[in-house]
């Protein structure tokens, strides 16, 4: 993926010199990014994006829908339209951007989100382009002056989408659809029914699962090196993992979601 990404960084000219070279130096600011939080730092939470989906909630529990997880009717805060989208990317862009890099592997027992965009579902269902959405961090860190904007923020979500997300939307293209039937380490057990439920002793994988059921939301840590770890180290079905991520989570559309899943955490790739 490094050497993919350094490919993209050149043919898109997103944070290249001249001489195509890195911006800053380096290619890759990623000792950078994994930073504990000890809330050290105020996160301004976003304002103004909630909905009231007590209709919609009311709709499917009348047709006897089974669904997965929880919510909480009168405070749906995921973008419908694209001026929600273009409203939470602006937000992560004024408040948000300048800590993310440092803190974008972190988990807390107190913050949800932290300082993480929650753009990959306005991203996946096509209400953003990641085009835009990194102009729109590149604009902000140029502009930004009392205090300025670390690169190692900027890079470090750059190269979320430009390089990890773009590299999966690959893989995806290239494996499948064999893909989605390796099994290469013979697992077979089923989940665990906490998985559904959240209530486990194990405190990492009940905050983690928690705030998957509350939010449809977890960052890649709390997806891969949690819940996805323990299935692995448990010898689960992958074809189990999978869809429980695509159940759980509103950003979790199969191409992006099987490649991490299945050839990352499930550690599925054939050698």
């Amino acid at each position: 993926m490094e050497y993919f990404y350094r490919d993209m960084r050149k043919k898109h000219q997103i944070m290249i010199d001249d001489d195509l070279e890195p911006e800053g130096g380096k290619w890759n600011y990623d000792h950078s990014n994994r930073n504990q939080w000890k809330g050290e730092t105020d996160i301004p939470h976003e304002r103004g994006f909630r909905k009231d989906v007590a209709a919609i909630v009311d709709l499917l529990k009348k047709e006897g829908v089974i669904t997965i997880g929880r919510i909480d009717e009168n405070n749906f805060n995921w973008p419908t339209s694209r001026q929600d989208g273009l409203d939470i990317l602006n937000y992560f862009c004024e408040y948000l951007l300048i800590e993310f890099g440092t803190y974008q592997d972190a988990m807390h027992t107190d913050q949800d989100y932290l300082y993480h965009s929650r753009l990959s579902f306005a991203m996946n269902s096509k209400l953003l382009s990641p085009r835009e959405v990194i102009d729109a961090v590149l604009v902000r860190f140029r502009e930004s002056e009392k205090p300025k904007i670390d690169i190692t923020q900027v890079e470090g979500f750059i190269r979320q989408i430009l390089g990890w997300r773009e590299f999966m939307r690959g893989i995806y293209w290239k494996e499948m659809p064999s893909y989605q039937s390796q099994n290469q380490l013979e697992n077979h057990n089923k989940l665990p029914g906490f998985y559904w439920t959240g209530e486990t002793k194990m405190n990492c994988l009940s905050h983690s699962i928690n705030n998957s059921l509350d939010n449809a939301y977890a960052h890649h840590i709390q997806r891969l090196m949690v819940t996805g770890n323990y299935a692995l180290l448990t010898m689960t079905e992958p074809s189990y993992v999978d869809e429980w991520y695509l159940g759980v989570y509103i950003d979790a559309i199969e191409w992006v979601e099987i490649t991490n899943t299945r050839g990352m955490s499930q550690w599925q790739m054939e050698e």
